[in-house]
């Protein structure tokens, strides 16, 4: 079963996307995101997969923290290099507001992941952190309740700060190129 986040959370936070953003970015809403615990099973944010300038290849998100019970737009995932940076990188993150800050950089490492193995690096504030490969797992309850099913594993991921990331993304997109 290809499980993927519940079409009406992704509208309720898509419509949330200010029309400026939208159309700077080019943007159009893909199928599916990612859901983001804490060490405790908390959520604290939820990525939507989308593309921007026609680009159409995985990971480009809108990112939303969590901010009491609401979710706020938080950020911008793109192919796209906005300042000519000259670094390869194969995604830039910015801030979703009209500064477009560049708040991160990734490099992905394995289209083929292994357990404990690093998924990408970031780049953010001069230091440099890895995503780690986590496997598969049952999600915590509190996932569940975005996913479009429930009683699945879901492919996860953990940051620098030992975080989740729980793909609601349609299929496991580590078999695919990112670039």
């Amino acid at each position: 079963m290809i499980n993927k986040l519940k079409t009406d959370i992704v509208n309720e936070l898509y419509a949330k996307v200010p029309s400026d953003v939208v159309d700077f970015w080019d943007m159009t809403l893909s199928d599916g995101g990612v859901v983001r615990t804490d060490k405790n099973n908390n959520i604290v944010a939820i990525y939507l997969l989308i593309h921007t300038h026609g680009h159409f290849k995985p990971c480009e998100w809108l990112k939303y923290v969590k901010v009491g019970e609401e979710y706020q737009l938080d950020s911008v995932y793109s192919k796209l290099d906005l300042y000519n940076s000259g670094s390869v990188m194969h995604e830039y993150r910015y801030s979703a507001d009209e500064e477009r800050t560049l708040l991160a950089t990734y490099q992905y490492n394995s289209l083929r992941p292994i357990v404990g193995t690093s998924l990408a690096t970031q780049f953010k504030n001069g230091e440099q952190s890895e995503y780690l490969y986590g496997g598969e797992s049952l999600p915590p309850e509190c996932v569940n309740e975005y996913a479009s099913s429930v009683g699945h594993v879901l492919p996860f991921w953990v940051d620098s700060d030992g975080h989740k990331h729980w793909g609601l993304i349609g299929a496991v997109p580590f078999v695919d190129p990112f670039f």
